[in-house]
């Protein structure tokens, strides 16, 4: 069985683990409307896009160059460098993703991997979606590792990030739990009690209400998947953003989530398992004895479905007209690149 952890283990399940985004956001209460449930999944409970909340607000994605962005702004990096601070400016000095790592330069020196471990991340807020700033908090990178796919060796980093309550200005301390020590941004994992990300590069991902779920490409814009979310799950599967491309990734998280009908809605819950095997050399988990869950293909999602991971066939059929796959359908047809199979 194959669980959602940072490392492979040896047999052919995957388990889907994810927090059910229904149970986010409390905090916020109810002045901010239906907005305060982004990330929430479908009707089954659903595998989340992403969990890295300040509050109850999204906190997965921000421009690196410090343009205004799904209401928040960074303004500056602060790095421990020997004795002393080194802050990059937003928009005025490099800073980038590139391969799943963070960089940076300022004075001839570029700063990388573990150099960003206890970084400050200084962010201005529009915590109640006006339109207006209304507070100010410092994000911190806790923790910085390497790590790679097995079958593979696609290199990429995790980070764990947290925000330090005592930071927080304006509006935002009523909304948020003040704690002596930073406040991790993800939930945790609950298969791996990980509260890590990766980071995606020129990436932004609709998270809202109404998604589709679609991993876009946005010039400087990096977006903070947590494992316990299908966003940064791909990796532990094998897929990689960089690797793999925008659209790629959109139909990876769409076999994740089990959407079925490619709209962003989830017909799964956390703890189902389900192998995968596909012919880009990723990951080759078939079983003789398992039953197929579907077929998707990496430019169009989901192509076909037998026996759906959670819901009933008849019950997604109502939703989209998903046709069955039967014994016609094979993985390696045109269009047929990954095969979902379940115990």
């Amino acid at each position: 069985m194959q669980n959602f952890t940072k490392l492979f283990l040896t047999s052919l399940a995957l388990t889907l683990a994810a927090c059910d985004a229904g149970d986010l956001g409390d905090d916020l209460g109810d002045d901010f409307g239906d907005e305060a449930t982004e990330f929430r999944p479908g009707p089954y409970g659903g595998i989340s896009l992403n969990t890295s909340f300040l509050g109850g607000m999204d906190n997965g994605e921000m421009d690196l160059m410090g343009k205004f962005h799904k209401n928040m702004r960074l303004i500056q990096v602060c790095l421990p460098y020997k004795r002393s601070t080194v802050c990059i400016g937003a928009g005025k000095d490099p800073l980038w993703v590139e391969a799943g790592q963070i960089y940076a330069q300022k004075y001839g020196i570029t700063f990388s991997g573990q150099d960003f471990i206890n970084s400050r991340w200084f962010i201005e807020v529009d915590y109640d979606r006006d339109g207006v700033v209304d507070s100010t908090v410092q994000n911190v990178i806790t923790a910085a590792a390497a790590n790679a796919t097995v079958q593979t060796g696609i290199p990429y980093w995790d980070y764990s990030w947290a925000y330090d309550s005592k930071t927080a200005t304006g509006l935002l301390p009523k909304y948020i739990k003040l704690s002596d020590t930073p406040t991790a941004m993800c939930e945790v994992d609950v298969d791996t009690g990980s509260v890590g990300s990766v980071v995606l590069e020129n990436t932004s991902i609709d998270t809202s209400l109404t998604t589709k779920a679609l991993v876009e490409k946005v010039a400087n814009v990096m977006f903070i998947a947590c494992h316990s979310g299908a966003a940064g799950k791909a990796p532990t599967w094998g897929y990689v953003l960089y690797h793999q491309g925008h659209t790629h990734y959109t139909n990876v998280l769409r076999v994740i989530r089990a959407d079925y009908c490619n709209t962003g809605e989830s017909f799964t819950e956390p703890g189902q398992k389900v192998a995968v095997t596909d012919v880009l050399g990723i990951s080759d988990q078939y079983d003789a004895g398992y039953q197929t869950e579907g077929m998707a293909s990496v430019t169009g999602g989901w192509m076909c479905l037998d026996r759906p991971r959670l819901a009933d066939l008849g019950d997604v059929q109502k939703v989209c007209p998903i046709p069955a796959c039967g014994e016609k359908v094979k993985l390696g047809d045109p269009d047929i690149d990954i095969m979902t199979q379940l115990p």
